[in-house]
């Protein structure tokens, strides 16, 4: 998410505080603000419309919701970890791991590289549970879907943080997941606060990246050098 020049790693947490920080118990929590925010929230607005027309895109973020959560607390390649996750919920484990296989190749590979449900699978609001396989063709409810989802997350959060082991384990493998965005921005970091946003001698908002914990222009360095130059001149 970028606003304003600020890019977002969860709400109201740019990437360069999320890079700043090493409190694993923060990174727990912004991990967690990310994806309910980004994932469940923006699925939720969709589901609470109840409009059928809007069902494929919730159905959609249900599905991007795992494989993000998968690549995390799983990790490794995208067909193990997204079918380890769904056998963590009941009902799709009580289906057996055939129907779990045509779950990630019709729904989740169908979504992600062709933007489509194989073999006539479809979102429906007109069943009652997450599944249902009828004619051989499967049909999944996004709203129970998303319910479902959001009570796993819940207990993986939970757990993160249930003690300092759990926290630092859970925030290694979200620095590392986001390692290459990481990387990237490190160069672009404000040089007073460390990306942080806020001055570290006054406790106010920086004034060289205002507050984004982005200097690119090298606002900071700037003017170190030009009271270097002057200090020289002086004398």
């Amino acid at each position: 998410m970028r606003e304003k020049g600020r890019v977002y790693f969860a709400p109201n947490v740019t990437f360069a505080q999320f890079f700043a920080t090493t409190d694993p118990y923060k990174i727990v929590e912004f991990y967690n603000n990310r994806i309910i925010s980004y994932y469940f929230d923006a699925a939720e607005t969709l589901i609470r419309a109840h409009r059928k027309e809007d069902a494929f895109a919730a159905g959609l973020i249900c599905f991007a919701s795992i494989d993000a959560i998968a690549s995390i607390v799983i990790g490794g390649y995208s067909g193990p970890r997204f079918k380890a996750l769904l056998r963590e919920i009941s009902e799709f484990h009580a289906y057996g791991d055939s129907n779990i296989n045509r779950v990630y190749k019709e729904f989740r590979c169908g979504l992600v590289h062709e933007a489509k449900i194989h073999n006539a699978g479809q979102f429906t609001y007109d069943i009652k549970r997450i599944i249902e396989l009828k004619h051989g063709i499967i049909s999944i409810n996004p709203e129970k879907l998303l319910e479902a989802i959001r009570q796993l997350f819940y207990s993986i959060i939970l757990e993160a943080k249930s003690d300092i082991y759990n926290a630092r384990n859970f925030s290694r493998k979200v620095k590392k997941r986001f390692k290459a965005d990481v990387e990237f921005i490190k160069d672009k970091l404000c040089q007073n606060c460390g990306g942080t946003g806020t001055d570290p001698n006054t406790e106010q908002v920086c004034e060289y990246c205002d507050g984004s914990g982005y200097d690119p222009e090298g606002r900071y360095d700037n003017e170190l050098e030009r009271a270097d130059d002057a200090s020289h001149l002086s004398n």
